[in-house]
This record gives structure tokens, C-alpha cells and sequence, in this order.
């Protein structure tokens, strides 16, 4: 009873694309009010690229849970003290220079 539901976005990587993207873990994952969830984005370049790639998480029609969230900036997300209103879909970008997947 009470489960968030948080589902990360990976749909954004086409075969064009010079980064590929993955998700670790499973795609959705349901956890209970009170407890920790951990999304993990990881990224590489398919071309030759010089610039770093950059990692930023996002909630799809919301923002991230103020004090709850932290976004490492290398690919991992994690949600303490998850609330019902914590459901929905988080979607990791990542960019390197100017590209952007």
C-alpha cells in the first residue's frame, strides 16, 4: 500500500546517436514510502569525442524531491525518504559538448 513508482526514461538513444546510454537496475522500480531508491545512467561515447561527458537527471513533468534527491553528476540518482508524490519518470541526460542524448 502507498508504493512510488519511479521509472527512469531511456527512449532518447536513436542508432545516430553518438552516445549510448544505459540504465542499470531495473527499468521501474517500485519501493515503499520511507525507503531509499538508486537510478543508475551511465554513458560512452560511440565516436570520437573530446569533450567530458556530463550527467543530469530530471523528473519528466516535475523536478527532483528538494533535500530527498542527489544527483552525483556521474550518473547516479538516489531518493531518500521516498514519497507517493516521488512517482513518475526520471530521465538522465547526457551531453558532451554539443551533443546531447
Amino acid at each position: 500500500r502507498g508504493n512510488s513508482r519511479a521509472q527512469p526514461d531511456t527512449n532518447t538513444e536513436s542508432s545516430s546517436d553518438p552516445i549510448e546510454v544505459k540504465i542499470s537496475g531495473p527499468r521501474v522500480q517500485s519501493v515503499r514510502p520511507g525507503e531509499t531508491v538508486t537510478f543508475d545512467c551511465s554513458a560512452r561515447p560511440k565516436i570520437r569525442i573530446e569533450d567530458p561527458l556530463n550527467f543530469a537527471w530530471t523528473k519528466e513533468n516535475g523536478s527532483l524531491p528538494p533535500g530527498r534527491s542527489t544527483d552525483s553528476g556521474y550518473g547516479i540518482l538516489i531518493i531518500t525518504s521516498v514519497e507517493t508524490d516521488d512517482s513518475g519518470t526520471y530521465v538522465c541526460t547526457v551531453t558532451a559538448g554539443a551533443f546531447r542524448v
